[in-house]
C-alpha cells in the first residue's frame, strides 16, 4: 500500500455542487494557529483590534471586487471570522466550478481573494509579518432559505457564546 505525501486533505465541499451559482453561503475563516489576534470579547461585545479592523474592511470591500456579490451578517471574532456571502441571480452565467479549479466568481475565488487582500493590507499596515495569517482553506455551508435567520442569529450571538466560554473557564 502506498501512502501519499503530503497527505491528501478531504474536501468538505458538496461533491458536484456549483459554488458559483446564485445562493447564500455561510463562511468561516480561521486564523492560522487559532491565534486570538482579530478581536477581544468583553461583556459579550466584540472589540476589534487594529488587525481585526483591517480584516473587517477587506470583507466589506468584497462587493467592490465581485459585482453581483453582496454580504449579509458578518463578525470578526478573536481567532476566526464568520460571514454570509450572497451570489445574486444575475451572476448565473458564470462558468461552472470544476473539481479543484477556481472559477471567476465562485465562492472559493471570493474567499481566497478576501484572505489574500486582508493579509496584504495587514502587512502593508505593519500589523502582520511574513507568517501566514489564515489557516489553509475555509469552512462553508450552503444556506437553505429556512436556515437564513438561524445562521444570522448564530453570527450575531457568537460574542455572547464566546463570553460564556471565557466565564466558564474562570469559574473555580
Amino acid at each position: 500500500m502506498h501512502d501519499a505525501y503530503p497527505p491528501q486533505r478531504r474536501s468538505v465541499r458538496l461533491q458536484g455542487y456549483d459554488y458559483a451559482q446564485p445562493g447564500s453561503y455561510y463562511v468561516t475563516v480561521c486564523v492560522a494557529g487559532m491565534r486570538c489576534v482579530l478581536a477581544n470579547v468583553r461583556g459579550g461585545k466584540v472589540q476589534l483590534t487594529r488587525l481585526g479592523g483591517v480584516v473587517d474592511a477587506c470583507w466589506a470591500a468584497i462587493p467592490e471586487h465581485f459585482p453581483g456579490v453582496s454580504l449579509d451578517e458578518h463578525i470578526a471574532m478573536p481567532n476566526h471570522f464568520h460571514g454570509i456571502v450572497r451570489i445574486d441571480a444575475e451572476r448565473a452565467e458564470w462558468s461552472t466550478q470544476r473539481f479543484r479549479q477556481l472559477t471567476t466568481g465562485s465562492l472559493s475565488t471570493i474567499v481566497r481573494s478576501f484572505k489574500a487582500a486582508a493579509t496584504r493590507a495587514a502587512r502593508e499596515a505593519g500589523l502582520w509579518d511574513k507568517q501566514p495569517l489564515w489557516r489553509r482553506g475555509f469552512y462553508e455551508h450552503v444556506i437553505r432559505p429556512s436556515e437564513e435567520e438561524t445562521i444570522r442569529n448564530y453570527i450575531l450571538d457568537n460574542p455572547i457564546r464566546w463570553q460564556r466560554r471565557l466565564d466558564g473557564r474562570r469559574t473555580p
